[in-house]
């Protein structure tokens, strides 16, 4: 078990050092010495970061089959975050076999999870890998998403968090972009992904249909109203929302719920949506 510890920093360590041929062999000794404990957060972690170490190294087969493996030990246990992740890495791996209807089925599972869970991490990851995948067909769209992790990662984030922009395939993406779109356009776009708060990239990544909601008018909603549905698409949650605005947690709770209730919405998710998309949007 000690033995396993050590593989799995040493994985780490050289993935985040750009040796990402050190980090496949050490976290494959990982693996292979957790396999008996596949309900452990040791082996699940293992799994996870020798999936996307092989994406790196651009060994394709074994990034597919270890995010394979990951998603079956996950979906049998109800984890999310992980299995987030490997929904990511299949995907990515589709697109990259030219299986492109595929990697949108996979990344929009992924990214339904990933609404779930608040994670700015799992944001980052899913929202960059969609980016990858329509860089060529929605080049404005890839400019979007990438502007949008830009803010969405963790500022100051932790050495064992391995950032989504290390791979190359992120490099290509705004390679692609930047020169479908010319460099202001690809500015423009990027700069309005990085006004997006995390529920209104995802809004933006999945495509909610906002049509319902641009119809509805402004005043439905009270003018704290408004400003607590531009505070949600900016992606806070409601202690950070009553802390912003000065009333309790109980009351921004409300507000939300008053907000759902009043434009026949579900999510908060589709809150964001409807404040980007909103013709008559004003900033209180």
């Amino acid at each position: 078990m000690i033995q396993a510890y050590l593989d799995h920093a040493d994985g780490t360590f050289a993935l985040l050092s750009g040796d990402a041929a050190g980090a496949c062999s050490s976290l494959e000794s990982a693996v292979r010495r957790l396999r008996s404990q596949q309900e452990s957060g040791l082996y699940i972690s293992a799994l996870t970061y020798l999936g996307w170490a092989c994406e790196v190294h651009g060994d394709r087969e074994r990034a597919q089959e270890y995010s394979r493996q990951l998603l079956a030990v996950t979906e049998a246990s109800g984890e999310l975050a992980y299995r987030c992740a490997a929904l990511r890495g299949m995907s990515v791996a589709a697109w990259q076999h030219g299986d492109g209807d595929r990697a949108q089925e996979l990344i929009q599972t992924a990214l339904r999870l990933g609404s779930e869970l608040n994670s700015p991490v799992t944001a980052s990851f899913v929202l960059q890998s969609l980016a990858w995948i329509v860089a060529d067909i929605e080049p404005e769209r890839a400019a979007v998403l990438m502007g949008a992790t830009d803010t969405i990662w963790p500022a100051g984030n932790s050495a064992t968090i391995i950032s989504p922009d290390m791979s190359p395939l992120h490099r290509n993406c705004g390679e692609t972009a930047r020169r479908a779109l010319g460099n202001r356009k690809f500015a423009s776009a990027f700069r309005r992904g990085q006004s997006m708060g995390m529920d209104a990239a995802y809004a933006f990544a999945v495509g909610e249909d906002t049509a319902t909601a641009t119809s509805r008018p402004s005043e439905l909603l009270t003018n704290r109203e408004r400003q607590v549905a531009d505070l949600v698409a900016q992606g806070l949650s409601n202690k950070q929302i009553a802390a912003k605005l000065v009333i309790s947690q109980r009351t921004a709770q409300g507000h939300v719920e008053h907000i759902l209730a009043k434009l026949g919405f579900n999510s908060r998710v589709q809150i964001a949506a409807w404040v980007i998309e909103d013709p008559n949007r004003q900033n209180t």
